[in-house]
């Protein structure tokens, strides 16, 4: 990570970066050598043949020198690294930024919603196959994933939306089903979706669909708090604020009226 010497602020309209106050908040201390050894027993391999650092501006040639700020913004929540070991298989690894609010919580989650958008809906998103959001050899929280095959959708939709149209559609139909399958559930409070083991002692829902009904689901996850930025950020995270978890209907209004007047508190 660069070490920027005095501070050099960028402007833009709305949004001021101040980038060694920026930085510093994207910056998260780890063990290398235990997330090699986590991550290369993940995948059944004997060593780490490459460790890549992906997914900050560095990562993105295509941003333009004239807005430095689009870097910034790129991994903003995350330190990302892609690693490729001798028997032939990648991994992801990612790390959160203390800016996340609750690494704990924020890793957890993520991880409990990527097992319910595979195994519940169905949905091809990276398996997980190792992940901690306790204290850990790391040093931090983490999660290491499969490798998604194919081109960021990212690269297939600035490639395709003047050259291929047929494409396009292919992949606005796609997007579509994948939406359409998250709405099709309705849950019984507003929220993230957690394991329910990582919620004990917080505030979390007793049923985890509308209909109160019992399933496989509904066994392993529930309903916790938010894990929205907003939510979290700055002294946010020390407020007393509903951040959710608790079944509130209709839950756009209601979670309007019930939130916003505790954060004006």
């Amino acid at each position: 990570m660069k070490t920027y010497v005095r501070e050099n602020r960028l402007s833009r309209p709305g949004c001021t970066f101040t980038f060694s106050k920026e930085m510093s908040r994207r910056y998260v201390k780890f063990n290398y050598d235990a997330l090699v050894k986590v991550a290369s027993e993940a995948v059944s391999a004997r060593s780490c043949t490459s460790f890549r650092k992906i997914h900050d501006g560095s990562s993105f040639p295509s941003v333009p020198a004239r807005t430095p700020w689009l870097r910034v913004i790129q991994g903003t929540f995350n330190r990302v690294f892609l690693l490729g070991f001798d028997n032939g298989r990648e991994a992801i690894a990612r790390l959160p930024f203390p800016i996340v609010g609750s690494p704990h919580l924020v890793t957890a989650s993520e991880v409990a919603t990527m097992d319910f958008a595979r195994t519940v809906l169905e949905i091809p998103v990276p398996r997980v196959l190792a992940w901690s959001s306790c204290p850990n050899d790391v040093g931090t929280e983490f999660i290491v994933c499969e490798k998604a095959p194919g081109v960021e959708m990212r690269e297939a939709w600035t490639n395709t939306y003047y050259q291929d149209f047929e494409n396009l559609a292919h992949i606005s139909k796609a997007i579509y089903n994948i939406e359409k399958k998250f709405i099709s559930h309705k849950f019984s409070s507003y929220g993230s979706i957690f394991y329910k083991e990582d919620l004990e002692g917080l505030p979390h829902s007793k049923d985890l669909w509308a209909d109160g009904r019992i399933d496989k689901a509904s066994e392993r996850f529930a309903i916790g708090p938010m894990m929205i930025w907003d939510l979290w950020r700055g002294e946010r995270s020390t407020m007393d604020i509903d951040s959710g978890g608790r079944q509130l209907a209709p839950v756009p209004m209601a979670l309007f009226t019930h939130v916003c007047p505790r954060q004006k508190e």
